[in-house]
């Protein structure tokens, strides 16, 4: 038995897992297949191969997915694409800059030194916001003779 895992036992981990496909399941088929049928029903869809695509064939990208594409593009000019995700980069911009700036404030504290939190009068955030400008007004210089698909690795 191991120390830090005295109540382990395969069968449990085992169960747990099919436990949570099975949920995966059930809200997929229940809330996620009527979710994306609502939504196309409000899309205007594309004419492909000669016939304009309905809602119900809209899944048909699943097994031919060069159909995929149009479906895409029609999805992309709707308003409801431009007022969902505008907010939704919002949201993960802040996400991503509160995690870096709990990160660092952990890192301070790891390494014994003086981060985030005692770097300026409001807690650090102006150290967050710097680098945030700083990153946005990089400019990208790629040598003339560089093989330019490496070097944006």
């Amino acid at each position: 038995m191991s120390v830090i895992a005295p109540t382990f036992r395969l069968s449990y981990f085992l169960r747990s897992i099919l436990d949570n496909v099975f949920w995966i399941i059930v809200l997929v088929t229940l809330v996620g297949i009527p979710a994306i049928q609502i939504v196309l029903f409000y899309i205007e869809m594309p004419v492909i191969d000669g016939e304009l695509l309905t809602p119900f064939l809209a899944l048909t990208w699943l097994a031919d997915p060069s159909r995929a594409v149009p479906i895409i593009k029609a999805l992309m000019y709707t308003d409801f694409f431009r007022i969902a995700v505008f907010p939704g980069f919002g949201l993960a911009a802040l996400l991503a800059a509160g995690t870096i700036f709990v990160e660092r404030k952990m890192l301070a504290k790891l390494q014994l030194r003086v981060g985030p939190f005692y770097c300026g009068k409001v807690e650090g955030i102006l150290q967050l916001m710097g680098d945030g400008l700083k990153l946005i007004s990089k400019e990208i210089i790629i040598p003339a003779k560089a093989d330019k698909p490496i070097f944006w690795l």
